[in-house]
C-alpha cells in the first residue's frame, strides 16, 4: 500500500517511505527503474544531487502512482527542480490544492465517526488492558450487538486516519482528527452529533428491556423555571456529563460506559 502522497511535501521523502513498506525491494531496483546508476540513487535520496525532470514518468511508474497521485508528486519535482518561475509557481499551488482535497476528503470520512457510537466506543476499548485489535473478540463483547464485519471495517477506518494505531508498547489513542473534523465541517458535525444522540437514545430504551437493573440506570425529574432560564439547565445538564468524565478520567480503565442525558420541556409557548 503506498503512503498517502498527500502528506509529503520533499518526492526524496515520499520515495524513501515507499522502499522502507517493501523491504524485498531496494535503491538498486528503483535505480534500474529509473535507469540510472544505485550510487546516483542513493545521492538523490539523500539530498546529495538532483534528478532530472525527464526522469519525472519513470519516477511516477517506480512508485505506482497514477492519476492526481501522480501529478502531485510530479508538482513535488517541479517545485524543486523547474527553471521556469511560473511553472514552479503552479506547482505550489497544485500542492497546496493536493492538500487540500486530501484533508478533506479524510476529514469527510471522519465526520461521520461522529454520528457513530461503533467508531468511538471502539477508541474508548482501546483505552482499556487487553485491547488486541481483534474484530471477532470486539463483536463478541460489545452491546448493542454488532457484527464482525462492522467492527472490522470501523477499526480499518479508525487506523488508517491515525485515530488508532498499533505500536510496539501497544495501542495508542489519538482525538486531533475527530476535533479536527469538528472544527471544518461545522454544518455536517451537527447532522452527525444529531444522529448520535438519537442513537443513544435508542440504545438506552434497549437496555431497559436488555440489560439487567444492576447494569443500567434510568432517572428522571420533573421540574418548573422560568422561560428564559432554560439555556442555563441545558448547560447545567451538559456540566454534568463533564463532571462524569473528570471523575472518572483517571479510573483504571475495564469496561465502556455511556451515560446520556436528555433535557427538554414538556411545555411549549402557545403560537401567537
Amino acid at each position: 500500500m503506498n503512503p498517502p502522497v498527500y502528506e509529503y511535501d520533499d518526492y526524496r521523502s515520499y520515495a524513501t517511505d515507499w522502499l522502507a513498506k517493501r523491504p524485498s525491494l531496494s535503491q538498486r531496483w528503483l535505480a534500474q527503474r529509473l535507469q540510472v546508476s544505485a550510487s546516483m540513487v542513493s545521492m538523490i535520496l539523500a539530498g546529495q544531487r538532483d534528478t532530472t525532470l525527464d526522469k519525472t514518468p519513470l519516477w511516477c511508474e517506480a512508485l505506482d502512482l497514477e492519476g492526481e497521485d501522480a501529478a502531485y508528486f510530479t508538482a513535488l519535482l517541479y517545485v524543486e527542480h523547474h527553471p521556469d518561475h511560473t511553472i514552479r509557481r503552479d506547482a505550489r499551488r497544485r500542492i497546496q490544492a493536493g492538500k487540500d482535497f486530501y484533508r478533506a476528503r479524510t476529514m469527510s470520512a471522519e465526520v461521520r465517526w461522529l454520528g457513530s457510537w461503533l467508531h468511538l466506543a471502539l477508541l474508548e476499548a482501546a483505552r482499556c488492558p487487553g485491547f488486541d485489535g481483534s474484530a471477532p473478540t470486539l463483536a463478541e463483547r460489545l452491546w448493542p450487538p454488532v457484527s464482525v464485519e462492522d467492527v472490522a471495517t470501523a477499526l480499518g477506518e479508525l487506523q488508517s486516519s491515525g485515530s488508532l494505531r498499533e505500536t510496539s508498547s501497544g495501542w495508542e489513542v489519538d482525538m486531533a482528527p475527530l476535533r479536527t473534523a469538528m472544527r471544518i465541517h461545522d454544518t455536517e458535525a451537527a447532522e452527525q452529533a444529531h444522529t448520535l444522540h438519537r442513537t443513544e437514545l435508542e440504545h438506552a430504551l434497549r437496555a431497559l428491556e436488555e440489560l439487567p437493573g444492576g447494569e443500567r440506570a434510568v432517572a428522571s425529574v420533573i421540574f418548573s423555571t422560568p422561560k428564559n432560564n432554560a439555556s442555563k439547565v441545558l448547560g447545567e445538564a451538559s456540566q454534568m456529563l463533564i463532571e462524569l468524565a473528570t471523575a472518572h478520567g483517571g479510573d483504571e480503565p475495564g469496561e465502556v460506559m455511556q451515560v446520556v442525558i436528555a433535557a427538554f420541556p414538556h411545555t411549549r409557548s402557545p403560537p401567537e
